[in-house]
């Protein structure tokens, strides 16, 4: 099912979110309606408070055949956190689902190392750098009430196309 994305200045977006206790079907169903959803918005993570659920879990996918170096295999991901970050840092241009038409250049550690539950309920390890390396630093800002907005100044983010999605 297809869930309609909160956007900025939503109040939800703002907020810290509460971890997962249980792994029900229901976060089963959330997690594989955020996949769908993310997928239709041509994102490559979205975060649950991003569809107004304050609890810790986000998704993440990116399939890109022209850059398969690049890519990552869809990860569910519930009360995911850093345990680890690289000393490196670099600048890459970040947008965001919930932020739509904008994007700007955003300084994050190059390598990090995450733990988190799957979605049967192991704990996994997380030891990545590259795009995954950022994607799950921007998700797990989103878990935290932050956006990627808040690390650059307003007057640099910069316009860019949106895709046709329905949001709130």
């Amino acid at each position: 099912m297809i869930l309609p994305i909160y956007c900025e200045p939503n109040p939800v977006l703002h907020q810290e979110t509460e971890p997962i206790t249980e792994i029900t079907d229901e976060i089963r169903e959330l997690a594989a309606n955020m996949r769908e959803t993310m997928r239709k918005a041509q994102g490559i993570g979205l975060a649950a408070p991003q569809i107004g659920k304050l609890i810790s879990l986000l998704v993440v996918e990116m399939d890109d055949p022209e850059d398969p170096e690049a890519s990552f295999p869809y990860l569910a991901l519930i009360n995911p956190r850093v345990t680890w970050k690289s000393k490196r840092m670099v600048n890459i241009v970040e947008g965001c689902l919930s932020i739509p038409g904008k994007e700007g250049s955003v300084q994050r550690p190059d390598r990090v190392r995450v733990k988190a539950k799957n979605l049967d309920g192991d704990t996994v390890e997380i030891d990545t750098d590259g795009m995954l390396a950022r994607v799950l630093q921007h998700e797990i800002d989103h878990l935290h009430g932050i956006l990627f907005t808040e690390y650059i100044p307003k007057k640099q983010l910069k316009e860019r196309k949106i895709v046709d999605y329905p949001r709130l």
